[in-house]
C-alpha cells in the first residue's frame, strides 16, 4: 500500500506533471536506498518489498527494492541493529526501475513462489512481478523479483517491467489501492494452479475494476495475460481504500471527494452477477466527517475498522450478516486520533495499528475496550504505510517513512521489554528540513 499520504496533494501534483515525461532528471534511482517511500509488503520468507515515490522527481523514476529481514533479524537479536543504517540489507541486484509516483504494493505467495502487484499513478498502470525464493538449507533463502518477458534492461541501469505479462494499462486514472484475492483451481492447494483476482480503486474515479491474473509465466496468449473483467460503479468522485471480508467475501470501499454532509463508505458482494447490487453506509449522520480513509478486518472476521476524516477517528463497525445475508455495519465504537490518519492494520486479536504521517505518530488502539492504548511521535518521521512479520516469536510492524526515506521496524510483542520502539532502521535518512 500501498499508500494513504497525501492523496489530496498527489493528485493535485500529478494533473500538473501529466503533461511531461516520466522523471524530469536523467539521473537513475540509486539502487540501495528508499526516497520517499509509500509501500511495504512483507515476504513470508523474510524480505520486505519496498515501492519508493521519487516525490521531488529527484532521479528519473521510482524503484521496487527488496530488504532481506532475515539478515535485519540477525543484527537485531545480536543487538547491533541500531548501530548504521543497515543499507547493506537492501539488496541491490534485486532493485526494479517503476514509473515516479507509485501508490501501493500488495504480494501473495505461499512462501516459494508468488505475485505482487504496484499500482502507479502517475501512468495509470499495474505492474506484476513474479516472486520466487531459492537458496539451499543453511544458505539463507534468495528472492528472484521479475517483470519482463525475456531479458531485462541490462547492466547500466536498473531493469524495469515491460511485456503483456507484467503491465496493464488501466482504464481510469489515478490508481490506488489493491486488493488481491487468490483463486485456486483445485482442492489441494496446488500453487501452480493458483490464479488471482485483484480489485483495484482510483482516486479519481467512482469505479472498482476487477483484474483477472493467470498463474505462472504463460506464453503470450490473450487468454493467459492479465485483463480487466468487471467495473462496479461506487457512485463515488474517488475510492480510496478496499477491503474485503473474510467471512462473507464482501467488498467495502472507503470514499472521497464526499458532497457536504455526506461521508458513505459502498459495499457488495463480489460473487453476485456481473453487475452486483451496490450498498451505501452513511457514516456522516452518526459520526460526521466528510472522508474515510484506511479500512481493514480484525482477525474475527466481523471486525472493521474505518479511518474517518474530519472529525479524525477510528471507527468501528459489526459487520455480522443480517436475516436477509447483507452485513448490518453496526457502528459500535470509535477513538479520536491526531490529525490526519492514514492506515491500520490489525495486530494480534484486538490492537489496531494507525499511520499519521502528517503528525509523525503511530497509534495503537484496543478495539474491544475502545481506547488509545500507546501514541509514539518517536518512530520516525511521516510514518505511513505498514506490514507485518510475525515469525520464531518475533512480532514486527515495518513501517515505510515517507519523510525520512528509511524503513521501521517497530517491536509489537506487548509481552517484550521493547514493545511499541523502533528495533532498527534501514535506509539513509534523510536530513530534516
Amino acid at each position: 500500500m500501498g499508500r494513504r499520504l497525501l492523496s489530496s496533494v498527489l493528485a493535485g501534483l500529478l494533473a500538473v506533471l501529466s503533461a511531461c515525461a516520466e522523471g524530469s532528471s536523467t539521473e537513475p534511482p540509486p539502487a540501495a536506498e528508499v526516497p520517499f517511500p509509500v509501500g511495504v509488503a512483507v515476504h513470508p520468507a523474510g524480505f520486505a518489498l519496498v515501492v519508493t515515490s521519487n516525490f521531488d522527481m529527484r532521479y528519473r523514476s521510482g524503484t521496487l527494492q527488496v530488504i532481506d529481514i532475515n539478515r535485519l533479524a540477525e543484527r537485531i537479536e545480536s543487538g547491533s541493529a541500531l548501530d548504521g543504517d543497515n543499507r547493506d540489507l537492501i539488496i541491490e541486484d534485486r532493485a526494479v526501475a517503476i514509473p515516479s509516483f507509485a501508490a501501493s504494493i500488495e504480494l501473495d505467495s505461499d512462501g516459494q513462489a508468488g505475485l505482487a502487484a504496484v499500482t502507479c499513478r502517475q501512468t495509470s498502470q499495474l505492474l506484476l512481478f513474479d516472486l520466487e525464493v531459492t537458496g539451499a538449507a543453511g544458505d539463507g533463502p534468495q528472492i528472484e523479483v521479475s517483470c519482463w518477458a525475456g531479458e531485462d534492461a541490462g547492466s547500466d541501469q536498473l531493469p524495469s517491467c515491460h511485456g503483456s505479462r507484467s503491465v496493464l494499462e488501466l482504464p481510469h486514472d489515478d490508481p490506488f489501492d489493491i486488493l488481491m484475492q487468490p483463486q485456486l483451481a483445485d482442492e489441494n492447494d496446488d500453487w501452480s494452479a493458483r490464479s488471482w483476482s485483484l480489485w483495484l480503486s482510483y482516486l479519481r474515479s467512482g469505479q472498482v475494476t476487477e483484474i483477472q491474473v493467470p498463474e505462472g509465466r504463460p506464453q503470450p496468449d490473450i487468454e493467459q495475460l492479465p485483463q480487466v473483467v468487471r467495473e462496479v460503479d461506487t457512485g463515488s468522485q474517488g475510492v480510496n481504500e478496499l477491503a474485503r471480508s473474510p467471512l462473507n467475501g464482501y467488498i467495502y470501499a472507503t470514499s472521497r471527494f464526499n458532497t457536504s454532509q455526506s461521508n458513505p463508505i459502498q459495499f457488495f458482494d463480489p460473487d453476485e452477477a456481473e453487475h452486483p447490487a451496490l450498498h451505501s453506509l452513511e457514516l456522516f449522520r452518526i459520526l460526521l466527517g466528510n472522508e474515510t480513509r484506511g479500512i481493514g478486518f480484525g482477525p474475527d472476521g466481523q471486525t472493521l475498522g474505518v479511518i474517518v476524516r474530519n472529525p479524525d477517528l477510528l471507527a468501528f463497525l459489526d459487520t455480522t450478516p443480517g436475516s436477509d445475508g447483507v452485513p448490518v455495519n453496526r457502528v459500535t465504537g470509535q477513538v479520536v486520533l491526531e490529525d490526519n490518519p492514514a492506515h491500520l492494520e490489525f495486530v494480534g486479536e484486538n490492537m489496531v495499528l494507525v499511520s499519521d504521517p502528517e503528525s509523525d505518530t503511530l497509534a495503537l488502539v484496543d478495539s474491544s475496550s475502545m481506547r488509545l492504548v500507546q501514541m509514539s511521535d518517536d518512530i520516525c518521521r511521516g510514518p505511513y504505510d505498514l506490514d507485518l512479520w510475525e515469525k520464531d516469536g518475533r512480532h514486527w510492524a515495518l513501517v515505510a517513512c515517507f519523510e525520512e526515506d528509511v524503513v521501521a521496524v517497530v517491536d509489537m510483542d506487548p509481552d517484550s521489554e521493547t514493545f511499541f520502539q523502533v528495533l532498527a532502521k534501514v535506509g539513509k535518512a534523510r536530513e530534516e528540513r
